[in-house]
Formats: structure tokens, C-alpha cells, sequence
């Protein structure tokens, strides 16, 4: 419950400081599009926060064949992937980013520093047992994330700020959620 509290109360604090009312002739710099898995993936769900020319992944997908056609919509798209952020040391946010990376070389993948303390005990594992039971459906391996450097990036020159170490269906409060000031926006995966 404390959680959720203050997850209210970091939320209404942010609708607070956003902007009162855009202009008629401006435009939202920002969008998201929700990239959704097969039906063979727990419904997963992964975000593309796009700006004019960048853009930043939320999540990355379960299974192999769902992060290729995520990576194939970051690249129709045409903006230059920023960075992949993962909200939590779940399997089915995290297996996919191999193939993002893959596809992306370099780019960067993300996760608070508690939420990485989490991944390193228990992503191997938990990757080697779905890997066993599925190994044509999940990638080769897993990527290793490092710690966000801020809890605010930005897309654009726009504002995302992350909003960290949540208590979710990881009951250890290492699921975070993403804020986006600029649309009012909050992307909350499994919190």
C-alpha cells in the first residue's frame, strides 16, 4: 500500500508541474506506440517513446520472434534508438532485448540499480529455465543491463522521468514506472 501511496503522490506532483495547456498550434513533440506480443507471450507489451529523430524503448519483449518485429518497427520508423530502459528483472520485459541489441549494436539497456541487484540473481536462472522449455521461442542469451545514469532522460530534448523501485508482481519494490511530462503519460508495466 505504501507503495502505491507514494506512487499517487509522485504522480499527482508530476501532473502539477506539466504545462497548463498546449498551444492549438503545437503539436505534441512525443509519441508512443504499444508494440503487443503473439498470444503465446503472457499478452506482453512493449513501448516505442518516439520523438522527431530519437526514440526509447520501454521494455523489450519476451520471445524472439516478437522483439525481431519490434526491432523492425524501430527501424521503419526511422528515428535512432536512444536506449532501451527495462522496467523490472522479468523474464518476459527483458528476453527479447538480445535481439533489440542485436539489431541495434551499442544501444544502451537500462535498469535502476536495485532492479539490476535483482536481475543478476535471478535472470540467468529464471532465462536458462524458459530457454530449456522453449529454446527456438527465446534468443541466445540475455543482455547485461547497467545502472540508469539519471532517473531523468530525454527523447528529443523532452522530458521522461523514471519512477523507480515500485512494489509489483516483483515484490521486492524493484518495478519502476515511466513518467512523460510532455503527453502526460505514464507507461506503469507491472506495478
Amino acid at each position: 500500500v505504501t507503495a502505491f501511496a507514494a506512487l499517487s503522490v509522485t504522480i499527482s506532483l508530476a501532473l502539477l508541474e506539466r504545462p497548463t495547456v498546449a498551444s492549438a498550434r503545437t503539436a505534441p513533440k512525443l509519441t508512443i506506440e504499444e508494440v503487443g506480443a503473439d498470444s503465446t507471450a503472457f499478452d506482453v507489451v512493449a513501448t516505442i517513446i518516439m520523438g522527431p529523430k530519437e526514440a526509447v524503448l520501454w521494455d523489450a519483449q519476451y520471445h524472439v520472434a516478437d522483439a525481431r518485429r519490434l526491432a523492425d518497427r524501430i527501424a521503419a520508423s526511422g528515428r535512432h534508438l536512444k536506449a532501451i530502459i527495462l522496467s523490472h528483472p522479468d523474464h518476459d520485459h527483458f528476453a527479447g532485448a538480445a535481439a533489440i541489441v542485436e539489431r541495434f549494436p551499442g544501444t544502451p539497456v537500462y535498469m535502476t540499480a536495485k532492479a539490476l541487484e535483482e536481475y543478476k540473481r535471478t535472470a540467468a536462472p529464471a532465462f536458462n529455465n524458459e530457454k530449456s522449455r522453449a529454446p527456438q521461442m527465446l534468443p541466445d542469451s540475455i543482455v547485461t543491463p547497467v545502472p540508469l545514469p539519471s532517473m531523468q532522460l530525454t527523447v528529443d530534448g523532452e522530458k521522461v522521468e523514471i519512477i523507480p523501485d515500485l512494489t509489483g508482481d516483483v515484490i521486492t519494490g524493484v518495478n519502476s514506472v515511466l513518467w512523460i511530462p510532455s503527453i502526460s503519460t505514464v507507461l506503469a508495466s507491472d506495478v
